[in-house]
């Protein structure tokens, strides 16, 4: 009475195997049909034959462990240990795609067998002992780079080590690398640069040089009304300059006539005719009233409207 059970739980964990064997075996049947010669499919599915009773004879015997029974028709895959290279029959060690014997599971530095806990580095195993063995070394203080390190031009640094060569601080921002191939971050990059004679910052693009100081472009400007000087006329005077405007009102250099600056900022010659105090261009020392050149003439004064005029034109 005791056995029943164990026959039909061995029956009932069987069958589906077997039909599945028997199902693999008639389409193994349709495949052989197709360019072989009689005798060599009557050998195969000889051999098929002889394989699926094999394995039912060995699923019903009370000792077959059913756990890991292969029901499959094919021959098993040869599976080579990644370590030896040598067929493996026993039982192995899974490591990603790669199998190895038991014992050729090994550290790759000291050969100690691994059984729990060890590391990959560049498809390399070791122990826990040795795991630092291959990795990288920092270029700043020569320990070993585990996670969280960086690498500049092919230099690699721990985050701590990377740091400028003026303050000794670590790098965290933009940096630039100097001609001997050491590192100055953003800000003593700044302050090692030229200052601008205006605002004492420094001077990190373009520089303008005006009355032997140096500038921002955008600092060079009138001491008097502050407009920007860049890229046009000025006047110097002492260690000050002036837009051409500020230049002409300060000394009082306008033309009596057109009410323009004399000294520059005019398409005009820069000759000054005074005459009654009044400063004229060249070109605007005219006669009031019929507009005749005055230029070596003896002029006249027209009371009523303050300006020169001819002797025709005064009488």
């Amino acid at each position: 009475m005791v056995p029943l059970p164990y026959c039909e739980s061995l029956i009932s964990f069987a069958v589906p195997g077997v039909v599945s064997a028997l199902d693999t075996l008639l389409a193994d049947m349709e495949a052989f049909s197709g360019d072989k010669k009689d005798d060599e499919k009557a050998k195969d599915l000889e051999t098929k034959v002889d394989l699926l009773t094999d394995k039912l004879k060995a699923a019903f015997d009370p000792k077959t462990d059913m756990t890991n029974f292969r029901w499959s028709l094919s021959e098993p895959d040869v599976v080579h240990c990644a370590g030896c290279e040598k067929v493996i029959s026993s039982k192995s060690v899974l490591v990603g795609e790669d199998s190895f014997h038991e014992s050729c599971f090994k550290c790759f530095h000291c050969g100690v067998r691994l059984e729990s806990r060890y590391y990959q580095v560049q498809g390399n195993n070791y122990c826990e002992a040795d795991r630092e063995v291959a990795l990288p070394l920092c270029s700043s203080c020569h320990f070993p780079l585990q996670s969280g390190s960086l690498t500049v031009s092919g230099v690699s640094f721990h985050p701590h080590c990377f740091v400028c060569t003026i303050c000794s601080n670590p790098i965290m921002g933009k940096f630039i690398t100097r001609e001997d191939g050491r590192y100055i971050c953003e800000e003593d990059y700044k302050q090692s640069k030229e200052k601008c004679d205006h605002c004492g910052l420094p001077m990190l693009d373009r520089v303008l040089t005006a009355i032997d100081k140096k500038f921002h472009p955008s600092c060079f400007r009138c001491c008097s009304c502050d407009k920007s000087l860049d890229g046009v006329e000025f006047l110097v005077e002492g260690d000050a300059a002036y837009c051409a405007d500020c230049y002409n009102m300060s000394k009082g250099l306008v033309c009596h006539r057109c009410g323009k600056g004399i000294v520059a900022g005019s398409t005009k010659k820069t000759t000054i005719i005074t005459c009654e105090s009044n400063n004229y261009h060249q070109e605007c020392y005219l006669c009031l009233r019929c507009g005749k050149s005055l230029v070596g003439q003896h002029v006249f004064m027209d009371l009523l409207d303050k300006d020169v005029i001819c002797g025709d034109c005064h009488k």
